[in-house]
Parts: structure tokens; sequence; C-alpha cells
């Protein structure tokens, strides 16, 4: 089981992750994080496939991908 932990509070919003994510399952929060941005976040029904497109492009490295 694959399973995508994301430290929200330092995302800045970029989207870069959004972009790069052929399974569509990573979108941008309403709300805001400390820093003032909205975060991303992982939509969980839509299962992830660990191709870490978005760890790698990520440029404050907040997306970390776990096999449990």
């Amino acid at each position: 089981m694959i399973r995508l932990v994301i430290n929200e509070q330092f995302c800045k919003g970029c989207k870069l992750c959004v972009s790069v994510c052929r399974q569509g399952a990573l979108y941008m929060r309403d709300d805001l994080n400390p820093l003032g941005f909205n975060p991303v976040a992982w939509d969980e029904k839509i299962p992830c496939k660990a191709c870490l497109r978005c760890t790698d492009i990520c440029p404050d490295a907040v997306i970390e991908i776990f096999e449990d």
C-alpha cells in the first residue's frame, strides 16, 4: 500500500506537483497554511502509483512517499 505524506505547513502552493501527477490525485486546498499559501493535498480516493514525479519536482521537499 502506498502512502503519501505532505508537510502542508511548509508548502508554498507552487502547484508543480499537481501539474505532474498523472493520476490527478493531488489538488490545492482552499484554506491557508501558516505561511499564507494554499497547500497541496492528496485525494486518497485516487491511488498513488509512487512514480515519484511529485517528490522530484517539489522545490521544498514537502512530499514523501512510503510503501507500507
